[in-house]
């Protein structure tokens, strides 16, 4: 029993293990590909807005208002701010695809490992060819603005934005597909927690099973020789003094030194039923022959008497 239940603890154990490495797998490759496209997203959209936020400066600058200086400062922020966001999408970018090509994903899709992750390699060699060209066309626009301001907003339209248009939609395949990854993988281990609580279920359903089998044996070991001894001492006491109870030398348990104890008690009051027999039949015969020399005795006196009246 307990080594078929120590077996089934050690699969529930070794499913437990491949539920933890997918966990792990899981935070190295599909969590960090759905957090790092979420940070890509907003970067790009940020970087698109602050782009459409120069442009709308330099036209307040070109006002000559009072405020005018403020707002020149909020431009040049702006333009380091536009700068800043194209840096964070690149180190995203990287770190994207690092954990892609370094990771061992554990994912369930229709192609192989390999091949998912060289499609993805791709799309993100992509992206980083768009983004130098976004990264080109945005220096030429900031150039534009100061050089040329009523060209930037067409030059913003007809070349910035598709670029972006172009990025936006791979960074949100890879984060869907990342979405995707993270909810198979849950089912996986969903099923995979299961499995285990079925193996740990089966175990303590078979556990309880073998231990009502072996303790019933055991019960029917130890009450078998009590029976019969309870049933040799009914038989003594009966007045059947030759019974005897079974010993089984092999077992050497209590129950066997019990009998033989029993046994020994048994013979030794057979012993002694045996010398009272004798003594009382030994009182016996002594009591018949002075009982019979007793009335050999009296019967000689009468002889005698007899014989004396007869003489007189």
């Amino acid at each position: 029993m307990i080594m078929v239940i120590g077996v089934l603890d050690w699969l529930s154990y070794l499913e437990n293990r491949e539920i933890k490495l997918a966990i792990a797998q899981m935070s190295k490759s599909s969590f960090i590909e759905f957090f790092v496209t979420e940070e890509m997203q907003t970067n790009l959209l940020l970087s698109r807005n602050s782009a459409l936020l120069l442009l709308a400066y330099k036209h307040q600058t070109m006002l000559q208002s009072v405020k005018s200086k403020e707002i020149f400062e909020a431009f040049l922020a702006e333009k380091s701010r536009l700068n800043d966001y194209v840096m964070k999408f690149e180190l995203a970018l990287n770190r994207l695809r690092m954990a892609t090509s370094e990771g061992v994903k554990f994912e369930v899709t229709e192609v192989t490992e390999e091949q998912s992750e060289e499609i993805e390699l791709e799309t993100i060699d992509e992206i980083g060819t768009l983004l130098a060209d976004y990264k080109s066309k945005l220096n030429q626009y900031q150039s534009i603005i100061d050089a040329d301001l009523g060209n930037a907003d067409k030059y913003m339209t007809e070349v910035v934005v598709p670029v972006y248009d172009k990025i936006l939609p791979l960074v949100e395949e890879l984060n869907e597909d990342a979405k995707n990854e993270i909810y198979e993988q849950t089912q996986i281990i969903d099923e995979d927690i299961n499995s285990i609580f079925m193996t740990q279920y089966v175990a303590t359903v078979i556990g309880v099973v073998l231990s009502i089998i072996i303790g019933y044996f055991l019960a029917r070991r130890i009450s078998g020789p009590i029976e019969k001894l309870k049933q040799t001492a009914l038989s003594i006491a009966d007045g059947n003094l030759e019974e005897k109870v079974e010993v089984n030398s092999k077992k050497g348990d209590e129950i066997t030194e019990l009998s033989i104890a029993f046994n020994k008690m048994t013979e030794q009051l057979n012993t002694s039923m045996a010398r009272e027999r004798h003594y009382l039949a030994a009182a016996a015969r002594a009591s018949i022959e002075a009982e019979r020399r007793r009335a050999d005795a009296l019967e000689s006196a009468n002889k005698a008497k007899s014989i004396f009246l007869s003489r007189v």
